[in-house]
C-alpha cells in the first residue's frame, strides 16, 4: 500500500492551507445542488472483483505484493516481474529480471520508484520510473547484521513500507524482526530479536513470530501482521510494541488466525488479509472485527498482500495461490476467483512420495471422506489421498517445486504437521527431521531454538526450491503420508496424478439404501487393489434415479441425477453436513467400525404409488456397484 500516509498528509496539509474559492452567485430560480456521495471502502459483506489473471502460472505466476501508484496504477510483485495495472484495467510489465527471487512486499516512493522486498535474495531492491535495478540494502546472504546497507543481512523480507521521513520499514520475518533502512543508508533494528514469541515492550526485548506485513499510519505508528502470534501489532514512535488485538490461543475458530496483509484506510479502519478460511477483515478504533471479504462458497486460496489507493478508494487484493489480483466491491461484475479448475497439474511423473517411488503403495485414504478434529464431532472432509507408510520412513518429493507460501513448514511437533510446496501439500511429517527428530538439511530447512537450544520448529523459506527424489522429512506417528493437490478451499482428487502401478480393479459396495423423512440415504464403501480385507475408502461419485415399479424412468427424470463426485473438494463449509449423517466415521477417531453413511437429498415429492430408487456408486477407476431400493407412497 503504501504511500498512503504520506499521501494522506499531503492532503491534510492541502486542505488546512489552501484558501477556499469563493461561492460562485447562484440564480434565485435554481435549485440547489446535491453533491456527489464521495467514494467509500467497502463495509461488510462485500464482493471480489477480478482485475488481472486467469487462474494459472500462465498469466500470473506468484501474485504477491501490490502497490498504489499516485495515479491509480496499481504494481503487482509477481516472482521475477513487476506489472503495473492501469486504472482502466491494461497490464504490462514494469520490470522482469532475474534480479528479482520470489518478489514479495512492494511500496511506493515519492519519486515513482516501487521499493521491493527481494525475498529469496534476502535483499531489498528499488526499480525507478525507468525500470533500473538498485540495491538498497541487503548483502544477498540470509542472517541478521545492522549497519551499513551493503553489509546489512536479512532472512526472508516480506514486506516494505515507506514512514514520514522517507525510512524503509522492513518486516524480516523470519528475524522475526522490525528493521528500517535510513535515507542516509544504515540498517537498524526497530523490534524483536533472538527468537519466535509473543511479548509486549521496548527494542529488543520485545518478541514478535514471523511478521509478514508492516504500515506506517500518518502519526508514525508501524503497524504489524505479526503472523505467527496471530496478533495485530503496533510500535509506536516512541519505540513501544503493542498489541492491538489477539485472540485466544486455544480458540482455532478466531477470526484473526495468520494474518499475511495489512492495510490502513483513511477513515482509520485497518484491513486484514488473514490466510484462515481466505478471509479479509478490519477493525475500528472499537477494536471490532468484520468480515468484508467472507466467501461461503469459491474462495481467496492465499491472499498475499493488500492496498489502498486513497485518492479513488479503491480496495484490491492478491490471491498468490489463486494467480489472480481482485479489486474488493459493495457489488462486482465478475467474481471468478481461485485456481482455474483446469490450472496444470503438477509433474510428477507418476511418482509416489515414499521409496520406492515408481512402485505402487497401498492408499489407506481418498478425497472426500469424512473426518473429525480430536475424536469430536465430524467437522471436514478429508482434502487429499493417504499413502500407508512406517513411522519413520522418509518422506520423498514427488515433483520439482518451488516454495512459494511464507508459512509453508506449519504444525511443528502434531500429528498434522506439513509442508507445502508449490501445489503439492505433505501432511504427517516430521518435516527436516529424521525418524529420531534430529534436523537435517540446514541450508533449506532452518532448525529455530530457544535460548536453551531447545528446537522451536523447522522453518521452510519462501524461493526454496526441492527437485523429485529429495527427502522432506519422515513419517510421524500417524503411519502414514496424507498428500494435498491444491491451495486451500481449492483441492483437487491427488489420484488425477496418476500414479504408477495404481491398480483398482475392486468394484465399491453400496451395503444399505434408505428413506429417511423423505433425504435418500446410502451407506457404502469401496477398496482398491492391494488394500488390507478390514480397509474402508470413501466413494468417489454416487447418483440416484427414480423409476416406477415396472423399472422405467419417472418423465423428466430420465436421466441419473448425481449427488456427488469428489473430483475436487466441496469449498462451502456446510459439505460435511450435506453429505454426510452423524453415523459415519473412521476408526482411528473413535468409530467402531469405518462407516460412510451418504446424504444424496430429498426425493421430490411423488403421487400414491409404488416406486423404486436405483443409486449407483462409483470409484475413482470407474468401477460401479448398483443396489434398488423399492418403496410406496400412500
Amino acid at each position: 500500500m503504501k504511500w498512503i500516509a504520506l499521501m494522506a498528509c499531503a492532503l491534510l496539509a492541502a486542505c488546512h492551507e489552501a484558501p477556499l474559492p469563493a461561492a460562485a452567485p447562484t440564480a434565485a430560480s435554481s435549485p440547489p445542488q446535491t453533491p456527489p456521495a464521495p467514494p467509500a471502502l467497502p463495509a461488510s459483506a462485500a464482493q471480489v472483483q477480478l482485475l488481472s489473471g486467469d487462474g494459472t502460472p500462465a498469466q500470473l505466476v506468484d501474485p504477491y505484493g501490490l502497490a498504489f501508484g499516485p495515479d491509480g496504477t496499481l504494481f503487482v510483485a509477481d516472482d521475477q516481474r513487476i506489472w503495473r495495472i492501469a486504472p482502466d484495467g491494461k497490464r504490462s510489465v514494469f520490470v522482469e529480471s532475474p534480479e528479482l527471487a520470489s518478489a514479495s512486499g512492494i511500496a511506493v516512493d515519492t519519486q515513482g520508484a516501487v521499493i521491493v522486498a527481494d525475498t529469496g535474495h534476502h535483499r531489498i531492491l528499488r526499480v525507478a520510473p525507468g525500470g533500473v535495478i538498485s540495491v538498497l540494502a541487503g548483502s544477498g546472504k540470509p542472517g541478521w547484521r545492522d549497519g551499513l546497507a551493503k553489509e546489512a543481512r536479512f532472512d526472508m523480507p516480506m514486506a516494505v513500507a515507506l514512514d514520514l521521513d522517507g525510512n524503509v520499514i522492513v518486516a524480516d520475518s523470519f528475524n522475526d524482526r522490525i528493521r528500517r533502512i535510513s535515507p542516509t543508508g544504515r540498517v537498524s533494528t526497530l523490534t524483536g530479536g533472538g527468537h519466535p514469541d509473543w511479548k509486549d515492550g521496548s527494542g529488543e526485548l520485545a518478541r514478535l513470530d514471523t511478521p509478514m506485513d508492516v504500515a506506517v499510519d500518518h502519526e508514525g505508528n508501524v503497524w504489524i501482521a505479526d503472523t505467527g502470534n496471530d496478533a495485530l501489532r503496533k510500535l509506536t514512535p516512541q519505540g513501544d510494541l503493542i498489541t492491538v488485538l489477539r485472540p485466544d490461543p486455544k480458540d482455532t475458530n478466531a477470526d484473526l488466525r495468520h494474518p499475511l496483509a495489512l492495510a490502513l484506510a483513511p477513515d482509520g479502519r485497518v484491513f486484514i488479509a488473514v490466510a484462515a478460511r481466505g478471509r479479509v477483515l478490519a477493525v475500528g478504533a472499537d477494536g471490532v472485527l468484520v468480515r468484508v471479504l467472507d466467501a461461503q462458497g469459491p474462495r481467496l486460496a492465499r491472499p498475499a498482500a493488500l492496498a489502498i489507493d486513497p485518492l479513488h478508494m479503491r480496495l484490491a487484493v492478491s490471491d498468490a495461490a489463486g494467480h489472480r489480483v481482485h479489486e474488493i466491491v459493495e457489488h462486482a461484475r465478475d467474481t471468478t476467483q481461485g485456481p482455474a479448475p483446469d490450472a496444470p497439474l503438477p509433474d510428477t511423473h507418476g511418482r509416489w512420495p515414499l521409496a520406492p517411488q515408481r512402485s505402487m503403495h497401498e492408499v489407506v485414504g481418498t478425497l472426500g471422506e469424512v473426518r473429525a478434529t480430536h475424536h469430536e464431532k465430524l467437522d471436514h472432509l478429508h482434502a487429499g489421498l493417504d499413502v500407508r507408510g512406517d513411522v519413520g520412513e522418509p518422506v520423498l518429493a514427488i515433483a520439482e517445486g518451488k516454495v512459494l507460501s511464507p508459512l509453508a513448514a506449519s504444525g511443528f511437533g502434531n500429528i498434522g504437521e506439513a509442508l507445502n510446496i508449490g501445489d503439492l501439500g505433505y501432511v504427517h511429517v516430521r518435516v527436516g527431521r529424521s525418524a529420531g527428530g534430529l534436523p537435517f538439511d540446514p541450508k533449506r530447512f532452518i532448525a529455530v531454538r530457544d535460548e536453551r537450544g531447545r528446537l522451536l520448529r523447522v522453518r521452510v523459506r519462501r524461493g526454496t526450491v526441492f527437485k523429485p527424489g529429495d527427502v522432506l522429512g519422515t513419517i510421524n506417528p500417524m503411519a502414514h503420508v496424507h498428500l494435498q493437490l491444491g491451495a486451500p478451499g481449492a483441492q483437487r482428487n491427488p489420484l488425477a496424478l496418476n500414479f504408477i502401478g495404481f491398480a483398482d480393479h475392486v468394484p465399491p459396495q453400496i451395503e444399505r439404501v434408505e428413506i429417511k423423512g423423505g433425504e435418500l440415504q446410502v451407506e457404502g464403501w469401496d477398496q482398491v487393489d492391494g488394500n488390507e480385507e478390514r480397509r474402508r475408502l470413501g466413494l468417489y461419485s454416487l447418483s440416484w434415479q427414480l423409476l416406477n415399479a415396472q423399472g422405467q424412468p419417472l418423465p423428466g427424470l430420465e436421466q441419473p441425477r448425481e449427488a456427488l463426485r469428489f473430483d475436487r473438494l466441496p469449498p462451502d463449509e456446510d459439505a460435511v453436513e450435506r453429505f454426510y449423517t452423524p453415523a459415519s466415521g473412521i476408526t482411528i477417531q473413535g468409530s467402531k467400525v469405518t462407516r460412510f453413511v451418504y446424504r444424496l437429498g430429498m426425493l421430490p415429492p411423488l403421487p400414491a404409488g409404488r416406486y423404486r430408487v436405483r443409486v449407483t456408486g462409483a470409484d475413482y477407476s470407474g468401477n460401479v456397484a448398483r443396489k434398488d431400493l423399492e418403496f410406496s407412497v400412500n
